[in-house]
């Protein structure tokens, strides 16, 4: 550490949600108990001595997920079915591939480098405009066993900025009934709309423009599922079933005119995750 431009920058994050007891957790956020220290000590720079790497704990899946892959496949399907009617499109969902052991060998700048949680992303490769909406669906980790928190959250892509998200404490919960009502394990799943306007959907999410994304924004949806039960690390992504997003647009729809839609989806399908500058790996 140091004030120079090539000294190392430590960037600590420690998050928490849903306090069991709210007042205590209210007192706690009043007067959290961290302090930082920062040491500089008397010796010439070139005289420091790295420290070895440390050995990182591996992730600890019990089981993988390929037994929820029929529910999940028909849970896409009966998705599909809803909207027949509309046009509509599913994009691909690929994993962040960390590499933190590489990033700290090979002193490069860590990047969310942890491995708390299991993450992956989507990029849609269209726009937001009114007559638009997306479903979001795939395995509710919690319930499944294998994360103890878990969400998903669109984000303006270029700026990284949240505009709406889902959790395994609100939306998640109950929502695959919509679409799998009579199917035995549909609390292990969920399924999720985005739109612009919900018009009393129950487990709907409406994304404002304003303070939001706006109509010509390049979308990222994420997925993050944090801290295996009894385990001090996130669940194994490899083992894990990703989420899917599937983008539609509302037939009935004014602003459907075939001018609008000219003019709204010019540049579909040049979005990637290549616009993104994080290492990605997709998964089909």
């Amino acid at each position: 550490m140091g004030l120079k431009e090539e000294n190392d920058v430590i960037n600590s994050i420690f998050r928490m949600a849903f306090f069991k007891n709210e007042t205590e957790g209210n007192a706690y956020l009043r007067d959290i108990p961290l302090s930082v220290f920062r040491l500089t000590p008397k010796i010439e720079q070139e005289s420091i001595v790295q420290l070895p790497s440390p050995i990182r704990a591996p992730r600890m899946n019990n089981t993988d997920q390929s037994h929820l892959r029929e529910g999940l496949i028909r849970l896409g399907r009966e998705i599909r079915k809803t909207i027949v009617g509309d046009e509509f499109v599913e994009s691909n969902t690929f994993a962040f591939d960390w590499d933190a052991d590489n990033c700290i060998e090979k002193e490069k700048k860590c990047f969310f480098e942890n491995a708390d949680s299991a993450y992956f992303g989507n990029v849609p490769g269209r726009y937001f405009p009114e007559s638009a909406y997306y479903v979001v669906y795939g395995i509710n980790d919690v319930m499944a066993g294998d994360a103890c928190y878990s969400s998903v959250t669109l984000y303006d892509a270029k700026t990284f900025t949240a505009a709406a998200s889902i959790t395994s404490e609100s939306k998640m919960k109950g929502s695959a009934e919509q679409f799998l009502p009579n199917y035995e394990n549909n609390d292990l799943y969920y399924a999720v709309w985005f739109r612009r306007d919900c018009q009393g959907k129950e487990f709907c999410v409406e994304v404002p423009v304003e303070n939001g994304v706006d109509y010509r924004t390049t979308l990222l949806f994420t997925s993050r599922s944090y801290m295996q039960p009894n385990s001090t690390k996130g669940p194994d992504p490899k083992l894990l079933l990703p989420f899917r997003v599937l983008y539609g647009e509302d037939r009935s729809s004014s602003l459907l005119r075939k001018k609008e839609r000219k003019k709204i989806f010019k540049h579909l399908n040049r979005t990637s995750s290549a616009e993104i500058a994080w290492p990605v790996q997709f998964v089909p």
